[in-house]
């Protein structure tokens, strides 16, 4: 973690690097923070991004219950997306976790 606790993923996700946040996955990285991080998760900064690949490689790994992750305000990878502008991440996110038992 750097200084404000961003991790190696959350690095790649805000900066769209799906080659490192791949290689990252594969060698065990966690998808979801740490439970006492004041900083938003990797889902979060793909989506404000808009770095589309990284965001479908994130929900595609952390399962149904990172689409559904809140930042310190609250608010949901889709919140972040949407308020951004970015209609390509919406779309990707309002299909994650709905609609499933």
């Amino acid at each position: 973690m750097d200084e404000i606790d961003r991790t190696p993923l959350h690095l790649a996700a805000q900066h769209g690097h799906l080659a490192c946040l791949s290689a990252l996955l594969a060698a065990g990285a966690p998808v979801h923070p740490p439970a006492d991080s004041a900083v938003t998760s990797a889902v979060h900064a793909a989506a404000a991004a808009n770095h589309l690949a990284c965001l479908q490689t994130l929900l595609e790994a952390g399962g149904r219950s990172t689409a559904q992750l809140r930042d310190s305000f609250g608010r949901t990878p889709l919140h972040v997306a949407a308020a951004a502008g970015h209609a390509a991440c919406v779309e990707v996110r309002g299909g994650q976790g709905r609609g499933r038992g």
